[in-house]
């Protein structure tokens, strides 16, 4: 569908971007395809692929709240649609521990 090609091209350009190490251009991408994904429903693997990409892009940029929130859904998600012992769960979850460390050395 149209909606569909919209948050592919988003997505495609946020992640040449995140690539390149543009974050902050790149977040623009992820969170207008997070918008669009977000008419797919929230469980929809689109949403929680973009969110996700939302919350590498916060935790580079030092957003580490943001980056928490952002990857606490995703494990969520994850554990759901994959189970809790899945390889996607795992990934997530070594992201989240990171950016709690972050939070705490900051604290």
């Amino acid at each position: 569908t149209n909606t569909d090609a919209n948050y592919q091209q988003n997505m495609a350009a946020g992640i040449k971007l995140f690539r390149a190490k543009s974050f902050s251009q790149a977040q623009a991408y992820f969170e207008k395809a997070h918008k669009i994904s977000a008419t797919f429903g929230t469980s929809d693997p689109r949403y929680v692929n973009s969110l996700d990409w939302i919350a590498q892009v916060a935790f580079r940029l030092g957003n580490y709240e943001d980056a928490k929130h952002a990857y606490e859904y995703v494990l969520y998600a994850r554990k759901k649609t994959f189970g809790p012992n899945s390889t996607e769960a795992a990934s997530t979850q070594k992201d989240l521990d990171l950016v709690t460390k972050a939070i705490k050395k900051t604290d």
